[in-house]
């Protein structure tokens, strides 16, 4: 053999992928992984569970009669799909990975929850809750009809909702929540960026406000409630067209009324906040 034919040879051995592995529906099977491995979830239907630890194996394990679960490897990938049809019968999925790899998820009907992962988490739903603990990466979140709850996220945080409520306790990184028909409700913030924006609901934020942070929320029919430091510093923008305005902190106008765009500084100013309201109430609120 030359030696043109060994090198074809061994870099066809070297490319040939896992074969893909099958688990019942009720079943378990486990996977090696390599630092740079992502894992992918695509079509399930039903729950999955998926829970960050120490080494590098994923355990996958199916709970509940449903469809069959394919296991397969793609290059950096692996990959996890129905056996047959995309969600034809409910299975709950539990996985357990270390906390260093990526976690992208994509299903139709399907309630997630996630927990302790250090790298990026990708999660996208059509019909389903989603619910999100510890991320320390990049989290990026939507779903159409579904709430999402989103507690001590160390990374940014990305957050889409149409039907439902948004929740995000105790975020430390920039924070952008976006929902069409319901509220956004962001507490313990210690976010430096924080932008929240929904067509028909409230929206409620408490947190600290950062030297240099800049703060926008948007709400088109809803009431904004912001509940600030006793130390606040920052230049306040708020209009609203159609509804009353209420502060704990001195304002430095002499009059207003609805349909009015306004400006005002508290303490040195260092910090933007932005509050627009079409039909609904502002206050603003001295924290405890």
């Amino acid at each position: 053999m030359t030696a043109w034919a060994l090198v074809l040879a061994a870099t066809t051995a070297w490319a040939a992928p896992a074969p893909p592995v099958a688990v019942p529906a009720v079943g378990d099977t486990t996977v090696a992984l390599s630092r740079g491995d992502r894992v992918v979830v695509e079509g399930l239907s039903g729950r999955l569970t998926v829970e960050g630890g120490e080494g590098g194996v994923l355990r996958l394990t199916t709970e509940r009669g449903g469809d069959e679960v394919v296991v397969h490897r793609d290059g950096d990938s692996v990959r996890i799909t129905p056996a047959g049809r995309v969600g034809r019968r409910p299975t709950d999925v539990v996985l357990h990975l270390p906390r260093w790899a990526s976690v992208q998820v994509g299903g139709v009907n399907l309630d997630v929850e996630v927990m302790d992962m250090a790298a990026d988490v990708t999660i996208e739903t059509i019909t389903g809750d989603v619910r999100v603990s510890r991320s320390e990466a990049r989290l990026v979140v939507s779903t159409v009809e579904g709430s999402v709850d989103v507690l001590d996220p160390r990374g940014s945080v990305q957050v889409s909702a149409h039907t439902d409520d948004i929740v995000i306790s105790g975020p430390r990184g920039d924070v952008e929540a976006v929902s069409l028909d319901g509220d956004i409700t962001i507490t313990g913030s210690s976010a430096s960026n924080v932008r929240a924006e929904t067509q028909s609901g409230d929206i409620d934020y408490s947190g600290s406000i950062r030297v240099g942070g800049r703060y926008a929320f948007y709400l088109h029919s809803g009431d904004a409630r912001l509940v600030l430091p006793t130390d606040l510093n920052a230049r306040i923008r708020a209009s609203t067209f159609h509804g009353d305005f209420e502060s704990d902190f001195p304002v430095m106008v002499s009059d207003f009324s609805s349909g009015r765009a306004f400006d005002f500084t508290v303490g040195d100013g260092g910090a933007a906040i932005e509050v627009e309201v079409f039909d609904g109430e502002i206050r603003l609120s001295r924290e405890p």
